[in-house]
């Protein structure tokens, strides 16, 4: 991952292909992370329902 966003810094010349990719990873992160979130909130409901 680290690699992929040094080659979007580096690839400065076809700045229209890096954005491109820079939005793809963008989303991708976002998407991470409303699951992580989503499967926290469940994990912290089935706790209060076992106490």
């Amino acid at each position: 991952m680290l690699s992929l966003l040094l080659w979007l810094f580096s690839c400065s010349r076809n700045s229209a292909v890096c954005i491109f990719f820079f939005n793809i990873a963008l989303i991708f992160l976002t998407d991470i992370f409303i699951c992580y979130e989503k499967i926290s909130i469940l994990h912290a409901q089935f706790n209060t329902k076992l106490s």
